[in-house]
Order: structure tokens, then C-alpha cells, then sequence
């Protein structure tokens, strides 16, 4: 029986991890890509798309913004303002240009 040569295979490109965001009734978490995108910051500003069902997170430079504790963010009136029901976990998408993270809903 012949030999057969073994030649390691390159590792692809890491594969880049996804941003995710999971709501619950009165929360919103970040995962540590999603933390890092925005360069963890100490608060957040939260905006809402009604016609597309998107959600806009991005560092706010303001103390008046929402606090980011670790990961989580604790907003059960921004849910009752913008009527957003839809607990789960949610791809993100991160716009450099704006520094802002949007995950759809919809």
C-alpha cells in the first residue's frame, strides 16, 4: 500500500461573528461584537423606524442616554412608546458612517 502525503489545510478566514441583539419585554442585550462595534460605551441612544421595524442603537456622548450595564439595557418605556412586542434574538447591522448599529425587526 503507498504512502499518502498529509498536507494541512489553511484555517479560512475567520469567519466574522454576527452582530446580535435579543429583546425581552423590558430589555435590550448586546453581544460583546455588537459592544465592540460601538466601542462599549457607558450610554446608548435608541431610535425607532415605524415603517421599516428598525431599531437604531448608537453611543450616545450624552448622561441622558440610555445606560448600558455590561450588556444590557433596560428600556421598557421605549417599548411602550414605539409599541415593539417581539421578543427574540435579532441580526444587527452596523453603518460605519453613522456609528450605529440596525437591526430590523420586521
Amino acid at each position: 500500500m503507498p504512502f499518502e502525503i498529509y498536507h494541512p489545510r489553511t484555517r479560512a478566514k475567520e469567519k466574522s461573528k454576527p452582530i446580535i441583539v435579543r429583546l425581552s419585554k423590558t430589555s435590550l442585550v448586546l453581544n460583546k461584537v455588537a459592544r465592540e462595534q460601538l466601542n462599549g460605551p457607558e450610554f446608548i441612544e435608541l431610535a425607532f423606524d415605524k415603517g421599516t421595524k428598525t431599531i437604531r442603537i448608537r453611543p450616545s456622548t450624552i448622561d441622558g442616554g440610555n445606560a448600558l450595564k455590561k450588556t444590557k439595557v433596560l428600556v421598557p418605556g421605549f417599548f411602550k412608546d414605539f409599541d415593539i412586542s417581539a421578543p427574540g434574538a435579532y441580526f444587527g447591522e452596523y453603518n460605519q458612517d453613522e456609528n450605529a448599529l440596525y437591526v430590523n425587526l420586521g
